[in-house]
């Protein structure tokens, strides 16, 4: 009577158990869970009163059934159905299938041992959040895992300009948490990327869209769920000037006369306007226009 088991780790630290005397040969000591970590191996030795220890033996924890690891732990959002792989440790061996539970929604699982595998939905993947993922083998449920589905983000668009008037223009937006049904979304007009991966979508943006100068917003789409916007700019990198006009005079009365314009920055879809009102206007250079000046404005 008197004994004491201790439990020792790979620390060092050596901790006291509550023990009792059943008899010369056996003693019952008691653990608490505190105390112990899955995996791991400590050393129990007995001290008796005056200070005489035993050897030590080995004391083993074996991992539970427990869920370690889902691949991958992170959904673009509008994936649509996506295939998981699951690792479970503990279980029944001889088990074939088992259930995947996120929430209230359970899920058929086969099961090859310690790889576990189903299909996540794509209702599930629909709404950027976290999900709680465990598994359950017969009457085993394991500890949760979180499952987090992601918006798409945009980091950078090439080209961020263009000119105003510009032709249809290929624009590569940069970011990540692309999908395959992604959207790029110009200035409120969504549309369909030529080239799609996970950091990069291609769009062609149409001159249409390029007609008028400011910022305008660039996001991407995700079924139902946008991006972060970043900005284009529609303008020219330095100002429209005019320079010249040859000739610039005629004398009263002269029939229609074409005029040589030069200056900067000029574009196609350009436009000459004499006295406020457009006259016919041919674009040659982004420094030449031409333009066709009627009979009429020479009357005076």
């Amino acid at each position: 009577s008197g004994s004491i088991a201790s439990l020792s780790g790979g620390s060092g630290n050596s901790t006291s158990l509550s023990t009792t005397f059943v008899n010369a040969t056996q003693l019952n000591a008691v653990i608490p869970a505190s105390a112990l970590a899955a995996g791991a191996t400590y050393l129990i030795t007995v001290s008796n009163p005056g200070g005489a220890s035993s050897n030590g033996l080995s004391f083993t924890v074996t991992q539970g059934f427990a869920l370690t690891s889902i691949t991958p732990q992170t959904i673009a959002a509008g994936s649509g159905a996506v295939p998981l792989t699951l690792t479970v440790t503990g279980g029944s061996s001889s088990s074939s299938s088992g259930t995947v539970n996120i929430g209230s929604v359970q899920l058929p699982a086969v099961i090859s041992g310690n790889t576990w595998t189903t299909t996540l939905p794509a209702n599930l993947t629909a709404t950027p959040g976290s999900l709680e993922v465990t598994v359950t083998d017969g009457s085993s449920t394991s500890q949760p895992l979180p499952l987090t589905i992601v918006a798409p983000s945009v980091t950078s668009l090439n080209p961020s300009t263009a000119d105003v008037g510009s032709p249809d223009l290929a624009v590569t937006v940069t970011g990540a948490n692309f999908v395959s049904s992604s959207q790029v979304n110009f200035n409120g007009t969504n549309l369909a990327p030529s080239a799609v991966s996970a950091t990069a979508l291609t769009v062609t943006v149409p001159a249409a869209l390029l007609t008028k100068a400011g910022s305008v917003p660039v996001s991407v789409v995700n079924g139902s769920v946008n991006s972060n916007a970043v900005t284009f700019v529609i303008g020219s990198s330095e100002s429209l000037s005019l320079k010249s006009i040859s000739p610039n005079n005629v004398a009263v009365g002269a029939p229609n006369t074409t005029i040589t314009l030069t200056g900067t920055n000029f574009v196609s879809g350009a436009q000459v306007l004499v006295n406020g009102t457009t006259v016919n206007t041919a674009f040659v250079t982004s420094t030449q226009l031409t333009a066709v000046v009627a009979q009429a404005f020479f009357t005076k």
